[in-house]
């Protein structure tokens, strides 16, 4: 199970870098082997902006 969910964060990080306003953390549970479901244990984090130009070049690619 997949999904987006978005965060708002303010501030820098390492090396300086400022964080865009909004970002989308793509999430995902995972069955174990104790059958519970759990959060996966990685979640990218992309700015709206980029994720936004990302779905288009996707879409027009053919991917999506």
């Amino acid at each position: 199970m997949e999904y987006v969910e978005r965060v708002k964060e303010t501030g820098k990080q390492h090396f300086g870098n400022e964080i865009p306003q909004t970002q989308c953390r793509i999430g995902y549970f995972i069955v174990r082997r104790n059958g519970r479901w759990t959060w996966g244990q990685y979640t990218p984090m992309i700015s709206l902006k980029d994720l936004k130009s990302l779905l288009k070049l996707a879409e027009k690619e053919g991917t999506l």
